[in-house]
């Protein structure tokens, strides 16, 4: 299943891979000595898993190379993007991930090891609780939606505004994250417009304390000429034989949930 919002594969890597320093996983030994995760099963969350990058590339690297106990959660309001996340999962691990349904709710449950398992549910993201259940998370991962296309929301109070729906995602998000939990979110760049979606500001607001923030510039790629249209709108002048496409600017914050302060 492939999906037009689906992150880079690169940047999946690197997003898991700052995680697994957050949370302990790629420490040497970690499953045996001075790392507190890892005395326990890591629960990582992905309110937005569209084509599921972000819980494959957790399943291979933290469950088959570092050979972590997992609980990978998945959440995605469109249909197609919560059976196209267990469907890929299926074919990249050779496992079989049966739709369940328990609540009403219908599920995938992928068994990549007896201590490794990824959950993929279709709902709304910006209301975990009544999907998920109170059991916090140790870390999560959100690839923002960038552009209206992106929105499955259907409220009536939703008018498709991607700051209210980002903000509502993240307050979802930080509803079932433990304190000092790790988050990393993905965000799209669109600089010089006022509807530009702050998620730095925005996880502030929320009460987020922030560890760094990157902006990854656009990487260039090439189409096989034809006649559609690329992103810009057209073909770019002077390609013979190929056309020239830059992917979106993004940005990655990296954020964790503050400690109660002792009164």
């Amino acid at each position: 299943f492939q999906y037009s919002g689906a992150i880079n594969l690169d940047i999946a890597f690197v997003v898991i891979d700052i995680l697994g320093d957050l949370v302990g996983v790629n420490s040497p030994g970690s499953r045996r000595e001075g790392c507190e995760a890892m005395n326990r099963k890591v629960r990582m969350i992905d309110p937005t898993c569209g084509s599921g990058s972000f819980l494959g590339v957790a399943l291979k690297v933290w469950g088959k190379e570092h050979d972590v106990d997992l609980d990978l959660v998945g959440v995605d309001s469109n249909p197609k993007c919560s059976i196209g996340t267990a469907r890929n999962l299926k074919r990249i691990f050779l496992r079989d991930n049966i739709p369940q349904v328990k609540d009403g709710k219908e599920i995938w449950e992928l068994i990549l090891t007896p201590s490794a398992k990824a959950t993929i549910f279709t709902g709304d993201s910006t209301s975990l609780i009544p999907l998920l259940g109170e059991e916090k998370f140790d870390c999560g991962v959100a690839n923002l939606p960038w552009n209206r296309n992106t929105f499955e929301f259907r409220g009536q109070d939703n008018d498709h505004d991607e700051r209210s729906t980002n903000n509502k995602i993240l307050e979802a998000v930080t509803s079932i994250l433990k304190p000092g939990a790790s988050l990393v979110v993905i965000s799209g760049e669109r600089k010089g417009e006022d509807s530009h979606f702050d998620t730095r500001q925005c996880l502030i607001g929320i009460g987020f304390d922030i560890i760094g923030q990157v902006s990854v510039p656009p990487a260039g790629f090439f189409l096989p000429k034809s006649e559609k249209k690329n992103m810009n709108g057209g073909r770019e002048k002077g390609m013979s034989d190929e056309v020239a496409v830059k992917s979106s600017d993004c940005v990655i914050t990296v954020a964790s949930v503050p400690f109660p302060k002792n009164n």
